[in-house]
């Protein structure tokens, strides 16, 4: 009987930590999109005027691509 409450109580906490995990991950997930944004955009404008249609081009179709590829679930 006691190992039964033993085992519940571990099963609780770990949920309650992966719970908080999770909530702390997404939290710094949002707090970080400007910064990957900001290198994404910084390293376009270092590249020449001439290649920089073709890599938008290419990240449009990869975005477009990936968009239309989700399941609904």
């Amino acid at each position: 009987m006691i190992s039964m409450i033993k085992s519940f109580i571990e099963t609780v906490t770990t949920l309650v930590t992966f719970i908080i995990n999770m909530v702390q991950s997404l939290i710094s997930l949002i707090i970080n999109i400007p910064t990957y944004v900001n290198m994404i955009v910084q390293s376009v404008n270092v590249l020449p005027s001439f290649i920089l249609p073709f890599v938008l081009a290419f990240v449009s179709l990869v975005v477009v691509q990936y968009v239309l590829n989700r399941r609904p679930d």
